[in-house]
């Protein structure tokens, strides 16, 4: 026991912590929640998965990374109700769960007309009091503001994701081939490149099967797109900024279609049920599973969800997932 004492407090020690980052070995982790259990959540590594502190009561019907707390790395998770945002923070150092201050604007039914995102230390809320509104919460000041402009588009289902600084959103319903950038520092949006084939319409307009990364600082899209007439195929594209074209991205499409996706220091996470060389279609009596992409591998490697993830009776919206370095 004394031994075991000795080694513990040595490899939690912060000054270990420190000689680790140095060497550049910063561990990481997925921190996965239920969305259908307000107070679920997991930390999940390649070899072992086990529950969070328990969390606040809230949905996340969005899950994101953000750096609000001294530039270290926080999971936000995001919920409407009765008319205003609620997020809370959960820092997996300290493994803590803490509130933000809630964007009470009487907002519309945030499901259908508002998403979150966040770049930097920076949450942004798309949508919600009307179709182009976009409220900032500023974590240095701890308030929320609504932003000018006003969104270029009509804010109906859409995906958004940080790449490089900027906030890139895409697949808005009525502008499906089309994204759109913002830049925080110029607060201005600007038209980003239109999609490389027509995405193929999933469900009634809302397209389950599109998701993106962040791929060595550019966009990267993963879709079942129309290549040809009657051709679907789930393919990933990486938008070049210096040819101004889409180029195939570098890495096989993942075994499924990323429902949820996330990715941390070059690091590829999906999370799916759908298995992607199959033909699209709705989501299907499939386990669901989550697979990592590690930087210049090729191979896909599963790994191991908490316990009862992988039936076929989870409801494939139980779980929003965000990678977070956890020193």
């Amino acid at each position: 026991p004394s031994t075991c004492k000795s080694l513990r407090d040595a490899v939690t020690s912060a000054a270990l912590r420190k000689t680790r980052e140095a060497a550049g070995w910063t561990e990481w982790a997925v921190v996965a929640g239920r969305y259908t259990d307000g107070t679920d959540s997991f930390i999940i590594t390649a070899s072992s998965a086990h529950r969070t502190a328990p969390r606040p009561d809230i949905g996340g019907q969005f899950a994101m990374r953000a750096s609000l707390s001294s530039g270290r790395d926080e999971v936000i998770v995001m919920e409407n109700e009765n008319g205003s945002v609620r997020s809370r923070a959960y820092d997996p150092r300290r493994n803590r769960w803490r509130e933000i201050p809630s964007l009470a604007r009487d907002l519309q039914n945030i499901r259908g007309t508002a998403v979150g995102a966040a770049v930097g230390s920076s949450i942004m809320v798309l949508g919600g009091t009307s179709e182009r509104d976009f409220h900032v919460y500023d974590s240095a000041q701890d308030t929320w503001s609504l932003q000018r402009p006003q969104l270029p588009f009509s804010c109906s289902f859409p995906h958004s994701i940080e790449v490089a600084g900027r906030l890139w959103c895409y697949t808005s319903i009525d502008h499906e081939q089309e994204t759109f950038i913002y830049d925080p520092e110029t607060r201005l949006w600007t038209a980003g490149p239109r999609l490389p084939f027509e995405l193929h319409d999933g469900q009634g307009g809302v397209h389950w099967h599109t998701n993106a990364f962040e791929v060595h600082g550019k966009f990267c899209i993963m879709a079942y797109f129309n290549t040809h007439p009657n051709t679907v195929k789930y393919l990933a594209f990486v938008w070049n900024p210096i040819r101004e074209m889409w180029d195939k991205a570098p890495f096989p499409t993942p075994p499924v279609v990323g429902f949820q996706c996330s990715q941390i220091d070059g690091y590829l996470i999906v999370y799916g049920n759908y298995p992607s060389k199959q033909a699209p279609g709705l989501h299907g009596p499939y386990a669901y599973r989550l697979f990592v992409l590690s930087p210049g591998s090729a191979e896909w490697i599963e790994w191991r969800l908490p316990g009862g993830a992988r039936t076929p009776q989870v409801n494939p919206n139980a779980f929003r997932i965000a990678a977070v370095r956890i020193g």
